[in-house]
């Protein structure tokens, strides 16, 4: 009987310890499991394609996600309080002609500059007042805005390429090279810096957090949802504003069609994020996770010679399945 009693013990100690060995595994690609697909990609790609790893290769695979990446974190202030904001390709477009038309009448490069500036800031102002004041859905004010911008876009242009007077200084940001590293990167970096500071150590971004989080209880905290909610689309549509300029300043002309490719992968790269965080919630570390995995997946596809109307399927696959998983186990954790 006794020998018995010892058995079951025994026993009930081995579930135990299995069950917390699956809890910490479980925990552990809960909270790393992004990180790891990363890191196993990378050495996949590293292993079968010999250009992959090359530093000449792996600056331009960064200079050309900087682009995504700053319309990425943009976006995430914007989903932080739980708002959409799917106008971000037509500002990208938008800013970009603005500031090579600037340059084309000779006003110079601040003009220029401020010129992409004042669209990102005045279409993030309307994004904000018809989606927050208005009382409607972020989605479809931004997704109508958006379609406003691209016909501005067309009717400012007459549907023709900008490319003249464009200037050295301001191609500059898009091919020059600082210390060896792609002036696009530079700004990337500058910008996630900035953006980690604004959202993660100031009260604006505690705040944003809280709105997202609760609104009912930010306003009992004494917190103004509306108007810190407005702030995040003025600092989403400014993020695509200087996008715009980069993205014209590395090809030299502006036109004005919309690039849908930036808000897709926008989204992307922002839900991607989500899976690194406990809550389930959008911050910036995990957004700048994300645009390393878009950059490294693009890349990957590009070199082994993925054909490009089929890499946007493959990224596709990928996000949902990250997305789907996490969210499987963050259930089975509650």
């Amino acid at each position: 009987m006794t020998k018995q009693i010892t058995t079951s013990f025994q026993r009930g100690d081995a579930a135990g310890v299995s069950s917390k060995q699956s809890l910490i595994i479980k925990n552990f690609f809960l909270r790393y499991g992004t990180i790891v697909a990363l890191l196993v990609v990378t050495l996949i790609l590293a292993f079968t394609t010999p250009s992959f790893m090359t530093a000449l290769n792996i600056k331009s695979m960064l200079a050309q996600t900087a682009v995504l990446g700053i319309v990425a974190i943009g976006l995430t202030f914007v989903s932080i309080p739980g708002e959409m904001d799917v106008s971000m390709g037509s500002v990208v477009t938008l800013s970009g002609v603005f500031a090579v038309s600037m340059m084309t009448k000779e006003y110079g490069l601040f003009a220029a500059l401020a010129a992409a500036a004042a669209v990102g800031i005045v279409v993030g102002s309307i994004n904000g007042l018809i989606s927050i004041y208005g009382h409607i859905s972020s989605l479809i004010a931004t997704l109508t805005i958006g379609a406003i911008i691209d016909g501005v876009s067309l009717l400012y242009t007459g549907g023709y390429r900008l490319y003249k007077g464009i200037l050295p200084s301001y191609r500059y940001l898009g091919i020059g090279e600082f210390v060896n590293i792609p002036v696009p990167v530079i700004i990337l970096i500058l910008v996630a810096v900035l953006a980690y500071l604004l959202a993660h150590q100031t009260v604006f971004g505690r705040r944003l957090f809280a709105i997202g989080g609760n609104t009912d209880a930010a306003i009992l905290m004494g917190i103004n949802p509306k108007l810190h909610s407005l702030l995040s689309f003025i600092l989403c549509s400014t993020a695509a504003a200087l996008a715009g300029v980069i993205v014209t300043a590395r090809v030299g002309t502006a036109e004005p069609f919309v690039r849908f490719g930036y808000v897709l992968d926008a989204f992307a790269v922002v839900f991607l994020g989500t899976t690194t965080s406990e809550e389930g919630e959008p911050h910036i570390p995990g957004t700048v996770l994300g645009i390393l995995i878009m950059g490294v997946l693009s890349n990957g596809m590009t070199l082994v010679g993925v054909p490009f109307f089929a890499q946007n399927i493959l990224k596709g696959v990928i996000v949902l399945i990250t997305v789907v998983v996490s969210s499987i186990m963050r259930q089975q954790r509650k």
